[in-house]
C-alpha cells in the first residue's frame, strides 16, 4: 500500500463525504415534476461522480471489490435491487420515474469508495474515527436541540428557522412526524438506525476516551429518536456478542471492568439527569414500555404495532396476485408505506429476494468470524446482527446510513483481499 500528501487528501475527502452524504442526502434534493414526488438527492448524484473520478483515477481497479470472493454472497442482493426497479418500469408498469430514486444504488456504490481508501492508505481508520466523533456529536446536539425546541425550553429565531427546515424537509417525502427527534434526516427511525450503526462504529473503530464519548452519544442519540426497532436490534446484537464473548472465556482485565462500570455509571448519571429535567415525558419512555410489552403479550399489547400488523397481513394480498414480486417499490401500488422489511421485500422481489437478504445476513456473521478479522470485520458482525431485528419494525436496507455498511464492507473486502 501506498500512502502520500495526494491520497491523504482525497481520502480525507471520501471519508468526510460519507458523512456528510449520510446526515445531509436526505436535506439537499432538487424537485422535479415527473408526476410523484420528483425528489432527486444532490449528494446521490455526487456521490456517484465521485465513484466514477476513483474508477478513472484507479484505472477500473475499485472494481476489483466485486471480483472478491467474499463479495459472491453479497452479490445477489445487489444485482436484484438494482434489476428490479428496470423490471418494474418494463413488466409491471412502474412509471419511468421509479429508476430515479437513486439513493439506495448510491448507498451501494460506496463500497467501491471504501474498498479504495482501505487499499491507497494504511492510516485510514485514524482518518476515520476523527470525522466519525465530529458527525455523531453534531447529530446528538442537534437531535437535543430538536428536543428542546419542541418542548418550549429553548426559544429564538435561528431556532425556528431550523425547526421549519425539518418541516419542509419531512414534507417532501410524506407527513410530518412529531414528538420525536429526526436530527438531520426525515423520520426518526432513520435517525435510530444512524444511532445504532455509528455505535457500532464506535465500538469497534475508536479507541480511548473518544469510544466511551461516542457510545455515550449514540445510545442518546437512539433514545431521541424513540426508535423501539433499533432498540431491539442493539439489545439483540450485543446480547449476542456478550455470549460469545463468555463462550471464549476470555478473561477481563481490571482495566477493562473499571473503563465498563465508568461508563455504565455515566449513562445512570444522565438518565437521573433527565428524570430531574422532567424530560421523561417528553422523550416518551411509554414508546419503549410498550414496545416490551408486546414481546411480552403480543402485539395487541400496543395499538399502534397491531395496526401495523394488519397492515402487513393485508399487503400479502399482493403477494399472491404477483407471487414473483413487484419488482418496482410495492408502496406505489398498496398506497402506503410496508414497515418491515422482510414484508417488503417479499412484495418487490418474492422469496429471492428475502433469500438474497439473508445470505448477505449470514455472510456478515459467519465470514468475519471465521477469518478472524478485527475492527471493520466486527462491525460488519455487530450489523448483521441488529439488521434482522431492525427489518422487523422498520426498512433499514432503504435507510441512508446504510451507505456506512458498504463502506465498511468495501473496507473489509480489500483486507481480506490483500
Amino acid at each position: 500500500m501506498r500512502s502520500n500528501s495526494g491520497n491523504n487528501l482525497l481520502t480525507n475527502f471520501i471519508i468526510f463525504w460519507l458523512f456528510f452524504y449520510v446526515l445531509f442526502a436526505e436535506r439537499f434534493v432538487l424537485k422535479i415534476e415527473t408526476g410523484g414526488k420528483g425528489i432527486v438527492s444532490i449528494p446521490a448524484l455526487i456521490s456517484f461522480l465521485l465513484v466514477f473520478y476513483i474508477l478513472l483515477k484507479s484505472k477500473g481497479k475499485a472494481l476489483e471489490v466485486f471480483k472478491s470472493k467474499f463479495f459472491i454472497h453479497w452479490w445477489p442482493f445487489v444485482i436484484l435491487t438494482v434489476l428490479f426497479p428496470i423490471l418494474g418500469v418494463l413488466l409491471t408498469n412502474y412509471p419511468l420515474r421509479t429508476m430515479l430514486n437513486l439513493n439506495v444504488l448510491s448507498e451501494i456504490s460506496f463500497v467501491v469508495l471504501g474498498y479504495w481508501v482501505s487499499k491507497r492508505i494504511d492510516s485510514w481508520e485514524f482518518i476515520f474515527s476523527k470525522y466519525l466523533v465530529v458527525a455523531i456529536t453534531a447529530e446528538f446536539l442537534y437531535s437535543v436541540f430538536q428536543l428542546l425546541y419542541r418542548i418550549g425550553y429553548i426559544h429564538g429565531y435561528l431556532w425556528e428557522v431550523f425547526a421549519s427546515w425539518d418541516l419542509i424537509s419531512q414534507q417532501y417525502y410524506a407527513s410530518p412526524i412529531f414528538g420525536r427527534s429526526i436530527g438531520t434526516f426525515v423520520n426518526p427511525n432513520t435517525l435510530g438506525f444512524w444511532a445504532i450503526t455509528v455505535f457500532g462504529l464506535s465500538l469497534y473503530l475508536t479507541k480511548g476516551w473518544l469510544k466511551y464519548l461516542s457510545l455515550i452519544l449514540s445510545f442518546f442519540t437512539l433514545i431521541l429518536s424513540q426508535s423501539r426497532g433499533c432498540l431491539f436490534g442493539l439489545i439483540f446484537a450485543i446480547g449476542i456478542i456478550l455470549i460469545f464473548k463468555l463462550l471464549t472465556f476470555k478473561k477481563i482485565s481490571f482495566t477493562q471492568f473499571l473503563k465498563g462500570y465508568i461508563f455504565f455509571m455515566i449513562v445512570m448519571f444522565i438518565m437521573i439527569f433527565i428524570v430531574k429535567l422532567d424530560l421523561v415525558n417528553n422523550v416518551a419512555f411509554e414508546r419503549f414500555k410498550s414496545g416490551i410489552e408486546v414481546f411480552l403479550y403480543g402485539v395487541s399489547a400496543d395499538q399502534n404495532f397491531l395496526t401495523r400488523v394488519e397492515v402487513w397481513k393485508q399487503s400479502l394480498g399482493l403477494f399472491k396476485k404477483y407471487p414473483l414480486g413487484t419488482f418496482g417499490p410495492p408502496e406505489l401500488i398498496l398506497g402506503t408505506a410496508v414497515d418491515n422489511d422482510w414484508v417488503r421485500l417479499l412484495l418487490q422481489g418474492g422469496i429471492i429476494y428475502v433469500a438474497s437478504f439473508l445470505i448477505m445476513i449470514f455472510a456478515g456473521i459467519l465470514i468475519p468470524k471465521s477469518t478472524g478479522s478485527k475492527g471493520v470485520g466486527k462491525f460488519l458482525f455487530y450489523m448483521s446482527l441488529t439488521l434482522p431485528v431492525v427489518a422487523i419494525s422498520e426498512t433499514p436496507t432503504i435507510y441512508i446510513p446504510m451507505a456506512i455498511y458498504w463502506f465498511g464492507l468495501g473496507l473489509f473486502l480489500q483486507k481480506k483481499s490483500s
